[in-house]
């Protein structure tokens, strides 16, 4: 090998050697214990080790893999949550070569690490020809505190594709080599087979950089190609995308503002890091691990000092527009009053005559128009025009990361909690397809990471191009002992995995298998850890989302109850059921199971109990008889409108004015006395509000009622949901009894739960 080469290798070898370091460093001793423990928490940790086992033993894309056997006998639950087939790149041929799930899970967590510092220093030595700068970059987005808070979601912090992809588009945009566009189109392909965030989120970056890099109009060919390369390299991930979007529209699965809101940071959200960061976690406060963006101190500090100095390198003289810049100050200055007014007075309304001049209900309403007016005054400065014509690479990457941000913050851009802007960017966004379903905008906070290191690696180097070399060196310290001073990790939590029952890996047949407790993460995602070694489809589950089915499920199993265990008729099946009995719940589901379940127990261990239950003999009906007109529906409550009754939207309906009291009731009057075959109640979104105790009375003259044997509304509702997740018709047989009049009565309580369904039909002849 050559001198020049060993020159050019060292600085690679001396990076990645302390890239590696750092992360056993960080993570001891996880590295220790690869195949007993887990990093952070059992939560995602134990999820994620489940699909990379799925994936490594099953077929992907087949139909037997998207039908994952954990909320049994839920089709299409591999939809529920990533399918991390990105990952399983890695994962798969490690437990194919005998690694065990959580080995395979670790390896690929540490990683992620100096894999993720590697592309980050590969990024920034094309952008600055330098190593040191290089390696301050690295260390920014391979060891960065935001990354810290997402330790528990393999797949965020799985983003190192990302720098390679940039790399890629920068080599290109300075030699137009065709090579580097293939580059960049398999960084694409492999983030986002990795994460589903990303795949929707790196192009956003991706778009701007393009505009930024390029003159529209002259090099248009070269932009044409540049998306003919991201089109290829995302042509491979649309047919998993439409089998999603597919399952998702058949459950009614969604995300709503509600949610997103939730995920979403705050402005202070940059001040928030994680427990795990040494220096700052007085600053970890008690918001979700979403909310936590703090980036690091000495990142911030070096890319804001050189934007500093490149500011006033702009030659002097006034704003290009000055009346567009005066109109928008005097916009910005005129509603920043009105929000100061309004936050001071509270609502107010201006009218003359009876005629409304003027109102305004919130501070956020003028506030956003406020903003607007100093972003324009802002954008029409001198030095932004500047920057613009000269389309600084530094200047790109620092307003990315702002911009991107400022996404982060969701529909609702709020400073502790107080919303300031009426219509955030991201409410933009969700008319892309597929944003409506983010649920977590706040991850584009690992995009705000990479270009914050590609913007002080450039920011270094702008600030040092003057200094001699034993400056540098020592600015190069100094700015490398702040960054780890900043990310300094302690007391990350190692925990032991769940232990495996060798009565359940005994047992014989493909009998699904229950495991109670049910309804938290943790027993869920041990029961889906032990069906890796027992084989048997499970019907506990945790997911990115719930199968109707099973959030019912959770809501009846909260406290232990005999209703509870009468509704696993519902699931159509006979089930072996294994109860935890080393707490007094566990122990009462115990007693419960034993006595009302109907089965035999058939083993223990390790203060588990172990039970048999047969098929049940309740079988729901799926009426034959034709649909029956209803003359009126009455309630003693408020009024109905039948026709959002009938109308098979299952987002409208009726509700009860007041949680369940056990004294509401429904009266159907068909105008003729019919042959009555069933009811149905089709609970559609309402499936929270069902009746938590129901009688049936029928009648042909109004007068003279008899009551009707009903199936336990619980076995009932857990079996329509079952069968049919998006409507859940929870059906009553009445035998063909002849009435005109029949009677539905709620008999159950609920401090907090309305009785509430979305469709009402009656079958007869």
């Amino acid at each position: 090998m050559t001198t020049s080469r060993v020159s050019r290798l060292a600085p690679w070898v001396a990076s990645t050697a302390a890239y590696v370091a750092l992360t056993l460093v960080f993570t001891w001793p996880l590295a220790a214990r690869m195949s007993s423990s887990l990093p952070h928490d059992l939560g995602d940790p134990l999820l994620v080790t489940w699909i990379l086992w799925w994936n490594a033993h099953v077929t992907p894309l087949t139909e037997a893999w998207w039908n994952a056997p954990f909320f049994w006998p839920t089709h299409g639950v591999t939809a529920f949550a990533e399918h991390l087939l990105g990952i399983s790149l890695l994962a798969t041929p490690l437990q194919w070569l005998g690694a065990g799930p959580v080995t395979a899970y670790n390896a690929a967590f540490l990683l992620t690490f100096p894999l993720s510092a590697i592309g980050a220093h590969a990024l920034a030595l094309r952008l600055t020809r330098r190593h040191d700068a290089a390696f301050i970059a690295g260390l920014i987005y391979g060891f960065n505190p935001y990354r810290t808070s997402q330790l528990s979601h393999l797949q965020v912090i799985w983003s190192f594709w990302m720098p390679f992809g940039l790399m890629a588009l920068h080599a290109y945009r300075d030699d137009r080599r065709v090579r580097w566009l293939v580059l960049f189109a398999v960084m694409v392909l492999g983030q986002s087979l990795g994460n589903l965030y990303f795949l929707m989120f790196f192009p956003v970056l991706i778009a701007t950089w393009a505009v930024w890099s390029f003159d529209v109009r002259r090099e248009s060919g070269r932009l044409l190609q540049i998306g003919v390369a991201l089109a290829l390299a995302l042509a491979p991930v649309a047919p998993i995308l439409l089998a999603y979007r597919r399952l998702h529209a058949g459950y009614g699965l969604a995300r709503g503002l509600g949610e997103m809101r939730v995920f979403s940071a705050d402005l202070l959200s940059l001040t928030w890091a994680a427990p795990e960061v040494a220096l700052w976690s007085f600053r970890s406060s008690g918001a979700n691990s979403e909310r936590q963006l703090f980036f690091g101190l000495t990142a911030l500090v070096v890319a804001a000092l050189a934007l500093i100095a490149d500011a006033r390198r702009v030659p002097r003289g006034p704003a290009p527009w000055p009346r567009v810049r005066a109109v928008a100050a005097a916009t910005a200055v005129g509603f920043a009053a009105l929000t100061l007014l309004t936050a001071a007075i509270g609502p107010w309304r201006i009218a003359i005559g009876g005629w409304t001049i003027a109102t305004l209900g919130a501070p956020f309403k003028p506030l956003s128009i406020a903003i607007l007016g100093a972003v324009v005054v802002l954008l029409d400065g001198r030095h932004v025009v500047a920057f613009v014509r000269e389309r600084s690479t530094f200047i790109f990457y620092a307003a990315a990361a702002v911009g991107l941000f400022v996404l982060c913050m969701g529909p609702d851009p709020a400073v502790l909690g107080a919303r300031v802007f009426y219509w955030g960017p991201w409410r933009w966004m969700t008319a892309l397809p597929g944003f409506n379903g983010v649920r977590v905008p706040a991850r584009f906070a690992m995009l705000v990471t990479l270009c914050l290191s590609a913007a002080a690696a450039l920011g270094f180097v702008a600030l040092v191009s003057r200094l001699p070399k034993p400056r540098v060196r020592l600015a190069a310290a100094l700015v490398v002992a702040g960054i780890l001073a900043d990310s300094w990790i302690h007391g990350l939590a190692i925990v032991p995995i769940p232990d495996r029952l060798a009565v359940e890996e005994r047992l014989p047949g493909n009998a699904p298998i229950l495991e109670l407790p049910l309804g938290e993460p943790l027993p869920d995602l041990a029961a889906m850890y032990r069906a890796m070694y027992h084989g048997h489809p499970v019907v506990n589950g945790w997911s990115g989302y719930f199968p109707v089915h099973y959030d019912l499920l959770r809501f009846v199993f909260k406290t232990p109850r005999k209703e509870a265990v009468a509704a696993l008729a519902g699931l159509g099946t006979a089930l072996t059921v294994v109860v935890d009995t080393r707490t007094p719940e566990g122990a009462e589901w115990a007693t419960l199971v034993a006595l009302h379940g109907g089965g035999t127990e058939i083993g223990g261990e390790a203060g588990r109990r172990v039970f048999s239950l047969p098929a049940p003999h309740v079988q729901l009906d799926d009426f034959s008889a034709r649909r029956l007109p209803m003359q009126a529906v009455t309630t003693n409550t408020t009024p109905v409108d039948l026709r959002q009754l009938i109308d098979d939207d299952p987002a409208t309906g009726w509700l009860s004015p007041t949680p369940q009291r056990g004294d509401e009731a429904i009266t159907i009057d068909l105008g003729d006395v019919r042959r009555v075959e069933g009811v149905t109640l089709g609970l559609g979104r309402f499936f929270d509000g069902f009746p938590r105790a129901l009688a049936i009375d029928t009648s042909a003259d109004g007068v003279d009622w008899k009551p009707r044997p009903t199936l336990s509304p619980l076995t009932v509702m857990i079996g329509a949901a079952r069968l049919r997740p998006r409507e859940v018709p929870m059906p009553f047989r009445l035998d063909g009894v002849p009435a005109r009049y029949i009677r539905l009565r709620q008999l159950g309580q609920d401090p907090l739960a309305l009785w509430a369904f979305a469709e009402l039909a009656v079958y007869g002849n």
